[in-house]
């Protein structure tokens, strides 16, 4: 009981931080306007560990390298925790649940901003809120957006990118139990 608890600890709280961390990356990376509120919650949840790497790891022209870093970091913190809980501790188990969680929560960021950006474009399309969105989801539709036409006024290319983003996930999961 006590170590499924921890193993949740261990998993949502670094997941919650490396969401930010990523936020803040691809924030950056996008050039997307991010509201004050946003930009002023992600940087207080992020700074502490941000600003040190900044001195280490340098910003190059188009991502806030600091922030990719610190996500990195903090997702191979909670794998090093979760294969001691479990008594996994090999340097392989390591590295693929780091990248694992990595890919999960590039996935799972991306869909909660596709299904904010849907409910958005059906409440206010016009919100700053919606444009900020919008900004961060763009760079990912717009590949899928060449390839399958809008017809009329429906655009699927987020349920798409939605689809392949849960196939993903999915398939993740079945690696995971796998080796588990």
């Amino acid at each position: 009981m006590l170590t499924e608890l921890l193993s949740v600890c261990f998993e949502i709280i670094p997941m919650i931080l490396g969401c930010a961390f990523l936020l803040r990356f691809w924030a950056h990376r996008s050039h997307a306007v991010v509201p004050f509120n946003v930009a002023r919650c992600i940087v207080l949840m992020t700074e502490w560990l941000v600003m040190p790497l900044h001195k280490t790891v340098f910003m190059k022209r188009g991502g806030e390298w600091a922030s990719l870093v610190a996500a990195v970091l903090i997702a191979w913190m909670a794998s090093v925790l979760n294969t001691w809980l479990f008594g996994l501790v090999t340097v392989q188990m390591v590295i693929f649940l780091t990248l694992m969680s990595l890919v999960r929560w590039v996935c799972y960021g991306f869909m909660a901003m596709l299904f904010i950006e849907a409910v958005l474009s059906w409440v206010n399309p016009a919100a700053p809120f919606a444009f900020f969105i919008r900004s961060m989801t763009e760079p990912l539709l717009r590949p899928v957006r060449r390839v399958v036409p809008t017809l009329g006024q429906f655009d699927f290319s987020p349920m798409i990118v939605f689809f392949l983003l849960h196939l993903m996930l999915r398939l993740i999961s079945q690696l995971l139990s796998f080796l588990v």
